[in-house]
């Protein structure tokens, strides 16, 4: 071969070398939407919903590269290596994948992993299944259209059910009903957050409320007492008060305070004796746990609350102790969002809800067994801050008001 015919060849080579490497692309900082996921779990088996995976590379527009195909990944742990179970060319369509060889009760993680050629390999997020046999329920009630609930707390004590509740063209009210609807009554109370006293008639809520009806800052905390039809109000000065909650021998209320109703007001939370009116903080809330709520009890002497952890970048359930002044995680590794958790009577489950499946629905972890178990497969779950509800009737029977209109019970 002639010198000069060796030296194109060399220059071809290299051109050709050179185009490789610029359709090979670093990920950087593009960014890629994950595909839309669902589980559904049934009786040793999942079922999984993959929608379509785009590649949206910011840089240029951002315009949509579809992946050339995708494979569908299942692992035993959130970040262990998952083990492919199909591989297609991509397509628009959406495809339900049926599992079967799995056990019940054990968690499974599956994610999508989407391949370009040129590009390097999108992972998208997981998501979390847990097979088990299927959760009996039934609907109690169901309101008709214009009448919604909100704040909701259910006493099994008394067998009732109270929420504020807006009526269109008349205002908002306490509204009173029993477990299955009936009974209704009315109260004209603008109170936050009404909650039950476990064995008496009473509810504690949080209101700006002053003298009858006139609504002034701060907020305090309030007694109304249902059977009497009188209300009392038990903190006085320029703290802000929220959230109250009945201990589960209703001899205290646990609720949180700030200085004021900024989002940056430090937060604390306290317990008030409701015989001597005696305050007690009991924990200091960070700054970098933010937007609390869905206060509880465990016990008589151990709390939980959920908050907005900056770290993880999820709403997490924290517990503490009212002697001890120290909150942490009650589920440390949990990697999913946690919220409206309430705890069984006898403190062993916890009953929350999660979209870690790919969908909103109610959970239930059991502290001793360390297992999660999905409740809710088929009826819409509705995550609202206002029109949501579910607790327990006692340790195998939850109450849960989904969506502000309908009264579910669920028999684990």
């Amino acid at each position: 071969m002639k010198k000069k015919e060796l030296l194109l060849l060399i220059l071809l080579l290299l051109c050709a070398w050179s185009c490789d490497r610029a359709d090979t692309r670093d990920a950087g900082d593009r960014k890629v939407s994950p595909p839309a996921q669902l589980v559904k779990s049934g009786n040793h088996a999942l079922q999984v919903t993959v929608s379509p995976v785009y590649f949206s590379i910011i840089e240029v527009g951002p315009i949509p590269l579809e992946p050339d195909y995708y494979s569908l990944y299942r692992a035993d742990s959130f970040e262990g290596m998952g083990v492919e179970i199909d591989q297609r060319q991509y397509m628009r369509d959406t495809i339900t994948y049926t599992l079967t060889d799995v056990t019940n009760g054990n968690p499974y993680y599956l994610y999508v992993v989407g391949i370009k050629k040129g590009y390097p390999a999108v992972h998208s997020g997981r998501i979390m299944g847990v097979p088990g046999e299927e959760v009996n329920y039934r609907t109690l009630f169901e309101f008709p259209d214009g009448k919604r609930l909100e704040s909701i707390d259910v006493s099994p004590h008394l067998n009732k059910i109270v929420s504020q509740i807006r009526v269109s063209g008349e205002g908002t009210f306490l509204h009173f009903c029993d477990l299955n609807g009936e009974n209704e009554e009315y109260l004209e109370w603008f109170g936050y957050k009404p909650g039950w006293a476990y064995s008496k008639s009473w509810l504690a809520m949080s209101d700006r409320r002053k003298e009858g009806y006139k609504q002034e800052p701060p907020s305090h905390l309030f007694l109304y007492d249902y059977e009497n039809k009188e209300y009392v109000q038990l903190t006085e000065g320029d703290k802000w008060y929220y959230h109250p909650v009945f201990s589960p021998d209703d001899r205290s209320l646990l609720f949180w305070m700030a200085a004021d109703e900024t989002k940056d007001a430090e937060i604390k939370l306290g317990i008030l004796d409701l015989e001597t009116k005696e305050e007690k903080i009991i924990a200091d809330i960070s700054p970098d746990l933010y937007d609390i709520s869905n206060l509880g009890w465990i016990d008589t002497e151990n709390f939980c609350f959920e908050v907005y952890e900056e770290e993880s970048g999820k709403r997490v359930i924290y517990k503490g102790n009212v002697n001890e002044k120290k909150i942490a995680r009650l589920l440390e590794q949990d990697p999913f969002d946690q919220f409206f958790s309430s705890f069984s009577p006898d403190g062993k489950q916890v009953l929350f809800c999660s979209n870690r499946s790919g969908h909103p629905e109610l959970w239930v972890y059991n502290l001793g067994t360390r297992s999660y178990r999905q409740l809710s497969v088929d009826f819409e779950v509705r995550i609202n801050n206002n029109a949501f509800y579910a607790g327990w009737l006692d340790n195998k029977t939850i109450y849960c008001i989904p969506d502000g209109i309908r009264g579910v019970e669920i028999n684990l």
